[in-house]
């Protein structure tokens, strides 16, 4: 396996527009991460603000250089080489042109409004006599990833915990909607994880309709999944390692990212941890114990922690009794909601009012008036006569 040449300062990349194609240099700040198939890094051009710059870069191709530009080039002499570079970077080019497709073509505006912005760039003109890299093009804003919610709420469950709960509830309902939307296009997205979407904040409040997907290029048609695995370890279901990919294939990792922000103890308090398969059978004891659930009355309502139990257990089962579809996981996550947030939100939540964080934090910070009920079944829950 070859050492990666990691870019210095600049690069020299070609884009089209209007059917013409133009050059347009790259300042690199730093880099992000390595994957096995590509580097990200920090970047601009002269018409932007800081972003993200993805080259493809495959750990398990041989004869890659850069070239004075520094653009990565295809070199090798060995046998095949070059078309099997050619091949992979077409297949990761496949998710980026799918949904470039659907974003000009489908009529769903809310799956474009989770999707991030971004550009195709290539290593060398079209007549320069080499084989180039690909790469993608980001530029976004700064966002809160769900990753670092997690971690938030693992090193401080009893700080504000019932807005955290919604957070989390409203949080993981706008990402599966989004899943939702690529699955009536007909796609699935393989990869999902808290890394790997995140929202706008405006002060301290997290924006969750903000939704924006960071990493598309696991997505894949239902029809043609690639026979390649794709998943994370802790967020990608058992049945991958023998069934093809299916719309149950992404509520699981949805189950899994909600496992992850939900589930705090003790004995994994700080960075937490990914969900195994061998606490299935413990999944509602630990919902019950968790350090987020019982920091307050309200999160701790007999009837939320059940669902939230039941949401779990549906989620993270084996496919013959998972959720068949993001909607029936709505349904459930919206009723969750219902029994999270005060009483007149959730009365403008079952209306399809709209209502913020803050207004969350404000009622029950005046001690509202469902609180004294919540409480009364609350110790009955506990301690039943």
């Amino acid at each position: 396996m070859q050492e990666r040449k990691l870019l210095k300062t600049s690069i020299l990349l070609f884009g089209e527009s209007d059917g013409k194609r133009f050059g347009r240099t790259f300042l690199i700040e730093r880099k992000l991460e390595e994957g096995a198939s590509s580097v990200c890094y920090e970047a601009w051009h002269e018409n932007s603000a800081p972003g993200v710059l993805k080259e493809f870069y495959p750990r398990s191709v041989e004869g890659l250089e850069r070239n004075a530009d520094g653009q990565l080039i295809y070199e090798g002499t060995a046998d095949g080489g070059r078309e099997a570079f050619e091949q992979a970077r077409k297949e990761y080019m496949e998710p980026y042109m799918t949904m470039l497709s659907i974003m000009r073509e489908s009529e769903n505006r809310k799956l474009r409004s989770f999707i991030p912005d971004f550009e195709i760039y290539y290593g060398c003109e079209d007549d320069c006599g080499v084989t180039g890299s690909v790469y993608i093009w980001m530029p976004r804003p700064k966002l809160e990833t769900f990753e670092y919610i997690c971690r938030d709420i693992q090193k401080h469950p009893s700080v504000k915990p019932e807005r955290k709960l919604v957070t989390v509830l409203n949080a993981v309902k706008y990402l599966t909607e989004c899943i939702q939307g690529i699955h009536r296009e007909g796609l699935l997205h393989r990869d999902i994880k808290p890394s790997n979407f995140g929202f706008l904040k405006y002060g301290d409040d997290v924006l969750e309709q903000t939704l924006t997907m960071f990493d598309i290029n696991s997505v894949c048609t239902a029809e043609h999944v690639p026979k390649r695995v794709m998943g994370t370890e802790g967020y990608m279901e058992p049945e991958a390692a023998y069934e093809r990919a299916t719309n149950q294939t992404d509520i699981y990792a949805i189950g899994a990212t909600l496992f992850r922000a939900l589930i705090v103890s003790e004995g994994i308090k700080g960075d937490g941890y990914p969900y195994e398969d061998a606490q299935y059978d413990r999944l509602k004891k630990l919902v019950d114990n968790s350090m987020l659930t019982r920091s307050s009355e309200a999160n701790s309502h007999p009837r939320l922690r059940d669902l939230l139990a039941r949401i779990l257990q549906k989620c993270l089962c084996e496919r013959e009794g998972r959720y068949t579809d993001c909607e029936a996981l709505l349904e459930d996550l919206s009723e969750a909601l219902y029994y999270a947030l005060p009483t007149e939100l959730a009365k403008k939540s079952r209306a399809g009012e709209r209502w913020t964080l803050v207004d969350v934090e404000r009622s029950f910070g005046r001690g509202g008036e469902r609180n004294v009920p919540l409480a009364l079944q609350y110790h009955l829950y506990e301690y039943p006569l």
